[in-house]
């Protein structure tokens, strides 16, 4: 069996110097705080919403869930819940699985570099705009984003280079002598305004299958698939693979599942999509047989070249077992598909909101070999 690095690591840090060793505990500690102040605000903006007593919230919080999660999962009972991952669990232990190469898939930059070392299929990156200026990759040019987003003379994504759930992604286009920022024409002065200081990966757009792009148009609808390493097996399996949709909120494109999209569930095998089902902002679970801005079906859909996207990654996940949990954010063309990211640390409800993660047998030796459980 081979062994687990975190555990490597757990015996290096006892050998280290007490200073060195309490310094370590130390920022596990700050990294708790952190985490539950996480929690208790997330529980505090949409928690509030569940329709929950007092004693059915306590025994959530017992467990390790918000209360929330009673609504998405549609039960609070100890007998039911002890199927799913908890919120606690997510949030606290998940991201320390694949330490400590986690570093990869934190930073964009750094997955492009090292991923296509690995794949044909991860997508490309043009540049990196930073302290405002762009500089174009395997050069050494540097030059205004007004003046230089335009000569790549393609649509674009931006993306904060450290940023997570699609918050603070740009689309840009030059068309008719105009920047359009998210399809909003803007002047080269408000481009730069509106960049701030953030730094951000240039990519080319991608453009989706045709299934994807008649269910919803207006946004690359990514597919996430969630694969671990099982040891004992010597080989990656897919744990759960969901189907993201955007919606139209209040005139506003969204296609996170926190902020409104939809999660429909990929049947791993077949690749045949299920319902979806929309984040309860307003205390319930809202259901999507069909797309609710185009009136497309999505249940039954069926994604084309399944079985072959889904083995080509997961022989990536084999190549890469070092790093034992990956949420995988691809996008399916009409030719193949382009992977833009990976999770060190992907969202899990998205995923059980369809089916506990804990009731396969495999999933739940996977969390007990890494600490999870």
């Amino acid at each position: 069996m081979t062994s687990n690095p975190n555990h490597r690591e757990t015996n290096r840090t006892r050998k280290l110097p007490t200073k060195k060793r309490f310094k370590l505990l130390a920022r596990s500690a700050w990294k708790y705080i952190d985490y539950l102040s996480m929690l208790i605000a997330r529980e505090y903006k949409y928690g509030r919403k569940a329709d929950l007593g007092l004693l059915q919230r306590f025994t959530c919080w017992g467990q390790g869930f918000l209360s929330e999660s009673a609504i998405i999962y549609q039960n609070n009972s100890l007998n039911h819940l002890r199927f799913y991952l908890s919120d606690f669990a997510r949030y606290t232990k998940t991201g320390d699985i694949d330490q400590p190469f986690d570093d990869i898939m934190r930073n964009k930059l750094c997955f492009w570099g090292f991923m296509k070392n690995f794949s044909e299929q991860v997508s490309p990156a043009l540049g990196v705009i930073l302290r405002g200026k762009l500089v174009h990759l395997g050069t050494s040019d540097t030059e205004l984003p007004s003046s230089g987003l335009p000569r790549l003379r393609a649509k674009l994504i931006l993306k904060p280079l450290s940023g997570s759930g699609g918050d603070g992604v740009i689309t840009y286009e030059w068309r008719d002598g105009d920047h359009l920022v998210n399809s909003e024409p803007v002047t080269g002065d408000e481009l730069l305004r509106r960049l701030g200081e953030e730094i951000y990966l240039v990519c080319p757009f991608v453009r989706q299958a045709e299934y994807a792009s008649r269910i919803f148009p207006d946004v690359a609808n990514t597919i996430r698939i969630l694969t671990m390493y099982d040891d004992r097996e010597g080989k990656a399996f897919v744990a759960a693979a969901v189907h993201r949709f955007g919606v139209r909120v209040r005139g506003v494109v969204v296609d996170n599942w926190g902020q409104g999209g939809i999660s429909a569930d990929v049947d791993p095998a077949t690749g045949r999509l299920t319902r979806g089902y929309g984040f309860p902002f307003g205390g319930r679970l809202t259901v999507y047989p069909h797309h609710p801005d185009t009136g497309v079906a999505i249940e039954g859909e069926e994604i084309p070249n399944w079985s072959r996207i889904r083995d080509e990654v997961l022989d990536l996940a084999d190549k890469l077992l070092f790093m034992p949990y990956i949420g995988w954010d691809i996008i399916i063309t009409d030719e193949s598909y382009v992977i833009i990211e990976g999770n060190h640390r992907p969202d899990v409800n998205l995923v059980q909101v369809h089916r506990p993660l804990l009731a396969d047998e495999r999933v739940r030796r996977f969390y007990e070999r890494h600490g999870v459980l």
